[in-house]
């Protein structure tokens, strides 16, 4: 490596710590903005807090509807699969189980909901978008709930 690469890498390595450092500045000012976020769920830690913060944007852009049940749901549920995605292979007896009792509800009302928010964002959602993520056609709670913790990490 010549000695004019080892100052470019240098100068990019410096370039991305400072953007990364703008990042998280961001999202601890978020987080302090926004205690309301964390209400409904067990989320207390610091990066389990930002993690919420920015599946709740991701959400949010998307376009799912915060006012109901299955919005919660879903971030609850992607945050324990982003942390443990082993959840994803046990849906329906680790998963909506865990998310039910954290929101004080049954798993079979935790999947109607997701199930619910999925239908609701596909209808209003624009054709582009659901085609780009999805092929299109609606998709299954696993799929939405995969699809969700892949873009997280991609992030």
């Amino acid at each position: 490596m010549t000695e004019n690469q080892k100052v470019l890498l240098l100068k990019e390595m410096r370039e991305l710590n400072r953007r990364s450092n703008e990042i998280l500045e961001i999202l601890l000012q978020e987080l302090d903005k926004t205690e309301e976020i964390s209400q409904d769920t067990e989320f207390t830690n610091e990066a389990d807090r930002v993690d919420e913060i920015i599946v709740t944007r991701y959400l949010h852009e998307l376009g799912m509807m915060t006012h109901i049940k299955g919005f919660s749901y879903s971030r609850t549920a992607i945050i324990l699969c982003i942390k443990d995605r082993n959840y994803l292979t046990a849906i329906t007896t680790r998963l909506y189980p865990e998310v039910a009792e954290i929101h004080n509800t049954t798993p079979s009302k935790v999947e109607r909901a997701i199930r619910n928010a999925i239908e609701t964002l596909a209808r209003n959602t624009d054709s582009k978008k659901c085609y780009e993520l999805w092929g299109g056609k609606r998709p299954t709670n696993l799929e939405f709930l995969a699809r969700m913790v892949e873009k997280y990490e991609v992030m």
